[in-house]
């Protein structure tokens, strides 16, 4: 989604470069393809199968005219599921809100309800539509195979015919915009998006994939070397679709580990202005507490920060502890949960009370053999069945969730910028929660 893309061989790229499963989502345009890397990690690189006409004549018509022969062959391409692929987009900024102020806003009309009413149109033929109803034929008119049936040929530009090359997608409708209205379709969801593009001379198999910018990325700093490790670990095992996309500040080779320093290394990076995107991450214990209350307070807080806290589980709000008043159990939401205590600890997991926290009037607690718990799920190569994962991903959730929200307020900032004279007043209405949680909903594996 970062502009055309050059290739030395572009006859031998497919007149639909991109589809989710057959339906045709990018066409090559004299400008070049565009650059749909960010979507795609090297895991994605597989060999699929291309379809193109040769230039060359083959044969005669029955009017005597030369004509082509389709030709297929098979090279590398990726390959990712539609539901993975929209989660990308979130993050680059691409929300279903934002894509929605992007077509809106770029129609370029005053009728701004006509716009909004032929955006529905689109938006509601795609969530229903069937993928047998329109799949487009070897060599056939992606435009006519898609937009008909769906009855969508109805709100291309005005004097701008259907069969026109020159609209290889309906006109203000962008890829990303597409993605998302197809992933609200449950018919269209479990499809793969391919694009077919990577041949030998770009890429071979098992060669490094890296298209995301230091931009496209969130640095997590955490309180030290145990929670960025768990962190990245669930990550990669449980979102792996999108792991990329985070990095981790070297905590062994950051020697003043703890919710204080976290604080002060904090306030040192927003007092310099940093630009990359930051996750400052607190534990949810006492000390974690204190400290993540101080920082909310610190004026003139960038844009591109965001200060979190573990989040509160039910979990925790009856569990075993042992210190100067006995055995018991308590809520220790906010007083002994480190990130430790959202793996699976099961039943005889305690937690010791430690020292007291004068500015918080309480204990400070830790989860007896943390290590242990740690260690038990960072030897996980992939998901245990009978491993319980709900805690550590709603840290994993939260994160992403914060991440997605950042990316889209400067999405649509830069849309302002880009369209100055746009009637942007309806983006309040739009820009909802539930509009990143449809997506969001069942993903795949």
């Amino acid at each position: 989604m970062v502009g055309p893309l050059s290739f030395p061989r572009l006859e031998n790229i497919p007149l639909v470069p991109l589809c989710v499963g057959s339906l045709p989502i990018d066409w090559v345009r004299q400008s070049g393809i565009e650059d749909h890397r960010p979507l795609f990690q090297s895991g994605d690189l597989v060999t699929l199968p291309y379809f193109r006409w040769d230039r060359s004549p083959h044969y005669k018509d029955d009017e005597g005219r030369d004509r082509a022969k389709g030709v297929w062959s098979h090279q590398q391409g990726f390959k990712k599921p539609l539901a993975h692929v929209v989660e990308r987009l979130d993050l680059l900024g691409w929300t279903l809100a934002c894509c929605e102020i992007e077509s809106l806003a770029s129609l370029s009309t005053p009728d701004t309800k006509k716009a909004k009413a032929d955006f529905d149109k689109l938006k509601g033929a795609l969530c229903v539509a069937n993928p047998n109803d329109i799949a487009v034929s070897d060599g056939g008119d992606p435009l006519i195979d898609v937009f008909k049936p769906l009855g969508l040929h109805t709100i291309l530009p005005q004097g701008t015919s259907v069969h026109s090359r020159s609209y290889g997608r309906i006109e203000n409708i962008s890829t990303a915009t597409a993605l998302h209205l197809l992933a609200l379709n449950p018919h269209f969801r479990a499809q793969p998006v391919l694009w077919r593009v990577a041949y030998d001379e770009n890429w071979q198999e098992g060669q490094e994939h890296n298209p995301l910018d230091a931009d496209d990325r969130f640095l997590i700093i955490t309180e030290g070397t145990s929670d960025a490790a768990i962190i990245k670990h669930a990550l990669n095992l449980l979102r792996g679709h999108i792991a990329d996309f985070f990095t981790f500040v070297d905590m062994e080779r950051y020697p003043f580990p703890g919710a204080g320093n976290l604080r002060n290394f904090f306030k040192g990076l927003n007092s310099i202005s940093i630009s990359n995107n930051l996750i400052i991450l607190f534990d949810n214990d006492t000390e974690g507490a204190y400290q993540y209350k101080i920082c909310l307070e610190e004026r003139n807080l960038l844009q591109n920060i965001r200060i979190l806290k573990l989040p509160d589980s039910k979990f925790f709000s009856q569990f075993p502890t042992v210190g100067p008043f006995g055995s018991q159990r308590a809520d220790i939401n906010g007083s002994a949960a480190a990130i430790e205590c959202y793996l699976d600890v099961g039943a005889s997991a305690e937690v010791r009370w430690t020292a007291y926290n004068n500015n918080m009037n309480q204990y400070q607690g830790e989860l007896i053999k943390k290590q242990h718990y740690s260690r038990q799920f960072l030897d996980q190569k992939n998901r245990v069945n009978d491993y319980d994962y709900s805690r550590i991903e709603s840290v994993v959730d939260m994160i992403i969730s914060e991440c997605v929200k950042m990316r889209e307020a400067e999405r649509v900032k830069a849309l302002h910028r880009l369209y100055p004279g746009a009637d942007l007043k309806f983006k309040d209405a739009i820009l909802q929660p539930d509009a990143r949680a449809i997506v969001r909903r069942a993903r795949p594996g």
